[in-house]
């Protein structure tokens, strides 16, 4: 008698391929599943943190408006509530806070500076305080220092007189065409929006004028939003402007300039006569221009630890105003998170009013 036994072998290579297949197909679906569940929680992490960033903005940005309204300026910076409260014989008038400028309180070195400096703000927030009077007005500063901004800008000679001249002609009442700038015709050509024939809103409207909208280097880093402003008029305070708009006004190179930031972090600078022995330059202006105090324009730049991006928001305060909020928001722009702020080192704001993030001060 003759037994085949071949389709019984056949059939169980078939189920051991089929039992192979199945246990593969298990494995891939598990291992998609698995990476899935952990993409998964990762974005419900980031949203949580996105979350969480937003409420500790929005708590340092209502702490700081408190400060800004309740506390008065000295030439240093804001002053803050003290940790270790001292008794003073005599108490600051707050009444007083806006009468030549800012009140003269006595200097603590506890004040947040409003020169751009980074804090660490409420949770994961961190903010900057920036006073406009520091900066450079686009639509005041003179050719000369304008001419010098743009070659510290990276900006070649053959390029600011025509950038200058377009500039000119975006802002002025009038059609008359400088020799290197352009008018309504020249937009028009270019399917572009005509000059407004007006001064600039903000300093980013820069970016419709003709020639400029091409300097991509500018925008991306964020070097001229950082230094530009358009609501103040005058010479920069000498004790809130960047290292750049001091060499373009004051007509001081990098070292100098550099003196100026450092020595002021120590003691604000009140005088032509020490700002001339510090630099070794003597300022082409009278004491009566100068400007020591900061102005009723700030910005506060405010972003929390997970972000990529900045929220910038312009102020204008005026205690003065009755019947309406002592504050106005101009405006407010989100540009990406500048490296200018990924590298600097915070400091803590020493005050009751943020003892959540000096609790966590590893010093």
């Amino acid at each position: 008698m003759t037994i085949f036994i071949q389709p019984v072998k056949r059939q169980r290579g078939f189920i051991l391929v089929m039992t192979l297949w199945i246990i593969a197909i298990a494995t891939l679906a598990a291992s998609a599943f698995a990476l899935w569940t952990q993409q998964t929680i990762a974005l419900v992490q980031t949203m949580q943190e996105n979350v969480q960033g937003e409420i500790d903005i929005q708590n340092t940005q209502a702490t700081l408006l408190y400060l800004l309204n309740t506390k008065t300026f000295n030439m240093a910076g804001l002053t803050v509530p003290s940790l270790h409260p001292v008794e003073t014989k005599t108490p600051v008038d707050t009444t007083q806070l806006f009468e030549d400028d800012f009140s003269l309180s006595e200097i603590t070195h506890t004040e947040i500076t409003l020169d751009d400096q980074v804090y660490h703000g409420l949770g994961l927030a961190k903010f900057a305080l920036q006073d406009e009077g520091g900066l450079l007005n686009v639509g005041w500063i003179s050719d000369a220092s304008f001419f010098r901004f743009l070659g510290l800008l990276g900006v070649e000679t053959d390029q600011r007189d025509p950038l200058l001249d377009k500039l000119k002609d975006f802002t002025d009442l009038d059609d008359n065409h400088r020799i290197n700038g352009a008018e309504s015709y020249q937009y028009q050509e270019q399917n572009l929006p005509p000059p407004p024939n007006r001064r600039l809103q903000t300093p980013s409207q820069v970016k419709q004028i003709l020639g400029w909208r091409e300097l991509h280097h500018l925008w991306k880093s964020g070097i001229w939003e950082q230094n530009t402003s358009i609501a103040t008029s005058g010479y920069p305070n000498i004790n809130t402007a960047p290292s750049l708009v001091l060499q373009s006004v004051y007509g001081l190179n990098a070292e100098a300039a550099q003196r100026v930031i450092a020595a002021r972090i120590e003691q604000p600078l009140t005088s032509l006569e020490l700002i001339s022995r510090l630099t070794g330059v003597i300022l082409p202006m009278g004491e009566e221009e100068m400007v020591y105090f900061a102005s009723a324009y700030l910005r506060l730049t405010i972003w929390h630890e997970k972000s990529q991006r900045i929220r910038q928001i312009h102020f204008w305060f005026n205690p003065l105003i009755e019947k309406s909020m002592p504050w106005q928001v101009l405006y407010s722009v989100e540009l990406p998170l500048f490296e200018t702020y990924q590298q600097a080192k915070p400091k803590y704001v020493e005050t009751p009013l943020f003892t959540t993030t000096l609790s966590t001060n590893p010093s």
